[in-house]
């Protein structure tokens, strides 16, 4: 005799009936009676609700570029994990639903019912110039017909910002500027935004003058209210899926500054799980928050506790299933102890076969905090920032006791080249020495930890290279089918060290190169909105006669003037950029579908079985659909959750004076 495939059989014959699906998605099933001496019961195949839902946040500069490839991905991943591959139940990002809907129209088939299918939520939020102020900041803006502000004549420029050339706006940028970026929460509350001008003791430096990047010329920008503004919309998206369906699982993937976005939203209104990306985030203080924020920058203490706060809050979210033990739930199929199919359950009697003939178990992550971070970022890398989408937590006094007190709910994992990722959890992985750097026969040196690194001033090191001997703990679940280290062989991208060319095709920044059908695509398509704000920097030679009349028979090198804006131009635009390596995480197809998908807590999701409330919050995510903001160029920023640690060197500065008076010193 067979042995059952199934862990539940029907003991009478059945026959399936196929539901009825109205507009708004919900099912509902029509049978007839059966003859009593030959029953045959009408078999309804529920279909797998949704795994939860998952709110993509995209950081500064940045209009979500990474949302449709890492939905893709993500649907992919979780169609293994849950068993719904290849059944009609199957996950499919919104991208892919819109596709099949044109190629039923154009006489393909759609798939069945041609119903979006997703748990991904896309968010977006930004900076808004007020009306009459786009010309307060140099800094990019476009209006939602993507036409460039600052490409516009003076004369129309100044009709716009008088009110006289209506219907051109608003003008906005997506994430804000990149300057304009933070690395502790309370800043987001500051009515102060990013300053050209740094002190180094008494003296004003400037910032443009230390930067290296040609490619991020840096300019004053607005203050960063706007930043705890997106938090408060993000918080109330989440605040509407728990008022209208309380048993809801919800994720939050963010990267870049959108990390600090979701963290500032988590402490108002905290999701299921937060997972964050090359975050911004710091621990400590350094040179630089210094220089740029004085004594009104985030003491240590502060930071740590903020962090802290934040991650117990969203841990108190960690039963949410056991909280709700008699709702059932649909979300796939998956296999038991005795390998019988039965309904996926977020528990070890549910596995995955894994990499040497290894059983997985399943898990529930609800309550948990992920720090994903890559030691080859270059913008979470730089000395300036050192953040912890650079270093994760490391193994030292001021990161340790962070994770000994979020034990069980703060997550760590690394992607870096020529290392495995998903892999079990190794409390002292290296860092400061990735494997390529280990001295071989073959390169008896090793590789430097920076593929180049650059000076500042000629002193300092632009990015920081760590102690040889720091290590992390990794301590993320293993996963069934970890990434090997061969996958990551070439994972951070070199400079590109040809030669520069004119003309428009090419590999620098606002140059073009062909695609598979030949048409030229720019290598950055939102290098035009840089282009025309940026002013000339660079001195070349003046070889005309009036520079070297001017500077005499005695003058031994030849004149200098600045730059016209049609050189600085073709300067910028052969500029081979330095890859920044910055979105390598959410951007990796691989790690997203076999690593982050594993990740996500898997819950209940009555808000997919309702179309319409469906659409109602991906409307109200994108903030040019619908914010108030975007029409009108006003918000109310929120006040700072509690927490959010407000202190700053000079509270203790001036606490210190305090104790001084009291005690009499």
């Amino acid at each position: 005799m067979n042995k059952p495939k199934f862990k539940h059989q029907h003991v009478e014959p059945t026959r399936i009936v196929n539901p009825s699906i109205d507009h708004n998605g919900r099912s509902s099933w029509s049978s007839i009676q059966s003859p009593a001496g030959y029953p045959v019961r009408a078999e309804c195949q529920v279909r797998s609700h949704l795994p939860g839902l998952i709110i993509f946040v995209h950081g500064v500069n940045s209009q979500g570029e990474w949302y449709k490839s890492a939905e893709e991905a993500l649907c992919s991943g979780l169609n293994i994990r849950l068993g719904r591959k290849g059944t009609r139940d199957e996950l499919r990002s919104l991208d892919s639903g819109e596709n099949e809907k044109e190629d039923a129209s154009s006489g393909g088939t759609a798939r069945e019912g041609s119903i979006p299918n997703s748990p991904v939520i896309r968010f977006y939020w930004g900076y808004r110039a007020p009306d009459g102020q786009e010309l307060a900041y140099r800094i990019p803006l476009r209006n939602l017909a993507g036409d460039d502000f600052h490409a516009y004549s003076r004369l129309q420029q100044q009709h716009i910002v008088s009110g006289q050339m209506k219907g051109a706006g608003p003008f906005y940028w997506g994430g804000g500027p990149f300057q304009n970026g933070c690395n502790a929460l309370p800043m987001m509350w500051s009515t102060r935004g990013f300053s050209k001008w740094a002190w180094l003791g008494p003296f004003p430096i400037s910032t443009q003058a230390i930067n290296t990047a040609i490619e991020r010329q840096l300019q004053a920008s607005p203050p960063r209210t706007y930043y705890a503004y997106a938090a408060k919309r993000l918080a109330d998206l989440i605040d509407r899926i728990r008022t209208s369906h309380r048993c809801d699982t919800v994720t939050v993937i963010s990267h870049s500054q959108g990390t600090m976005v979701a963290l500032a939203a988590a402490a108002i209104s905290p999701p299921d799980a937060l997972i964050l990306m090359n975050s911004p985030y710091a621990l400590d203080d350094k040179v630089t928050d210094t220089m740029t924020s004085g004594n009104a920058r985030a003491t240590v203490q502060a930071r740590q506790k903020t962090f802290i706060n934040i991650v117990k809050k969203i841990g108190q979210h960690a039963t949410r299933l056991q909280d709700h033990p008699d709702k059932p739930l649909f979300t796939g199929a998956s296999k038991d102890e005795n390998g019988l199919i039965c309904g996926w359950k977020p528990e070890a009697t549910s596995t995955h076969p894994g990499e040497g003939g290894k059983t997985i178990p399943e898990r529930d992550n609800h309550g948990r905090t992920y720090v994903y971070f890559s030691p080859h970022d270059r913008v979470m890398g730089m000395s300036a920032l050192q953040s912890i989408g650079w270093q994760g937590l490391p193994n030292n006094d001021q990161a340790r006791p962070i994770l000994e007190q979020c034990k069980g709910l703060l997550f760590q994992r690394m992607l870096a080249r020529n290392t495995p990722c998903g892999v079990a959890p190794n409390p002292t992985t290296p860092y400061g020495t990735l494997p390529d750097m280990v001295p071989t026969t073959e390169n008896p040196q090793g590789n430097p930890f920076w593929d180049g690194n650059e000076k500042v001033l000629g002193v300092a090191n632009l990015w920081t290279v760590p102690p040889r001997g720091q290590t992390v703990n990794i301590n993320a679940e293993e996963v069934p089918a970890p990434i090997r280290p061969d996958e990551l062989s070439s994972f951070d991208m070199p400079k590109n060290t040809e030669t520069e060319t004119e003309g428009e095709k090419g590999v620098g920044w606002g140059q073009s190169i062909p695609d598979k059908t030949g048409k030229l695509v720019p290598n950055d398509p939102e290098f035009k909105y840089f282009a025309s704000i940026y002013e000339p920097e660079f001195y070349v030679e003046d070889s005309s006669l009036r520079a070297r009349l001017d500077a005499g028979p005695n003058h031994h090198r030849p004149p200098k003037r600045l730059e016209t804006r049609e050189e600085m131009l073709a300067r910028i635009k052969r500029y081979h950029a330095e890859p920044t390596d910055h979105s390598s995480l959410p951007g990796h197809a691989e790690f997203m579908k076999r690593v982050v998908a594993y990740d996500l807590p898997i819950g209940h999701c009555d808000a997919g079985s309702d179309l319409e409330f469906m659409q109602q919050l991906r409307q109200q995510a994108d903030w040019t659909w619908s914010d108030p903001y975007m029409k009108t160029g006003q918000y109310d920023v929120p006040p700072m959750p509690a927490e959010i640690e407000p202190e700053t060197v000079q509270d203790i500065v001036d606490e210190r004076a305090q104790n001084r008076r009291r005690y009499g010193h």
